[in-house]
């Protein structure tokens, strides 16, 4: 079964911008509304980030991440672990199948918490410590996590200058991604993982057999 899921903003009777959810299953002609969304969902800077089947946004409220658990559709809020001092921005990513948060502080390090325990604020663990000197050309730039790779212990990093890499928590090591054509220097430019699949979109929306179409077309 797969899902869709819509968003948008609006403002309520008072003025106050809210977030709306709806949810569709591929197949079927009708939107459900998730109706328990009682705080607005960061939908502009960042994108969501899939964990435990449910969709995780920053939120507008003070230390909690928002959550769309696609298979209940419902929605929670998850207490973020503790921010400490000179912190200069926060990330909300995952490592594997673990949510995790990735702090730039302002003490030349990058810290990496990772969620143990899905749900509980007492399994946040601060696990790595990246100092920024190993960084290459991202050590004087606010940097990123966009995700992991591999076995899970590379972490790919972005800047908001476009420059990006990724990073080796075992060895260390940081290397540069380079996109030939593309000024690394270009402020529009954003970066999203994607994982490929020989799955069909034809197969997943149910279209495939109807007229004796090939799913690998």
């Amino acid at each position: 079964m797969y899902k869709v899921v819509f968003l948008w903003c609006f403002q309520d009777v008072n003025s106050l911008v809210k977030t709306g959810v709806l949810i569709r299953t591929l197949g079927s002609n009708k939107w459900r509304r998730v109706e328990d969304v009682r705080d607005t969902l960061e939908l502009k800077t960042v994108l969501p980030v899939l964990v435990n089947g449910a969709l995780h946004w920053e939120i507008h409220r003070k230390n909690c991440f928002g959550a769309i658990d696609i298979g209940t559709e419902k929605f929670r809020a998850i207490e973020e672990p503790p921010c400490e001092p000179k912190t200069n921005t926060r990330t909300l990513t995952s490592m594997g199948e673990l949510l995790c948060v990735y702090d730039d502080k302002l003490d030349g390090t990058h810290v990496l918490w990772i969620m143990k325990v899905y749900g509980e604020k007492e399994s946040w663990s601060k696990d790595y410590i990246i100092k920024k000197e190993r960084l290459g050309p991202l050590r004087k730039l606010s940097v990123k996590n966009l995700g992991n790779m591999g076995n899970g212990s590379v972490v790919l990093l972005h800047s908001e200058t476009g420059d990006q890499g990724y990073y080796d928590l075992i060895t260390e090591e940081f290397k540069s991604i380079k996109i030939r054509g593309i000024r690394q220097s270009s402020y529009v430019m954003n970066t999203i993982v994607h994982v490929g699949s020989f799955i069909s979109p034809k197969i997943i929306a149910g279209t495939v057999g109807a007229q004796g179409e090939n799913p690998i077309n």
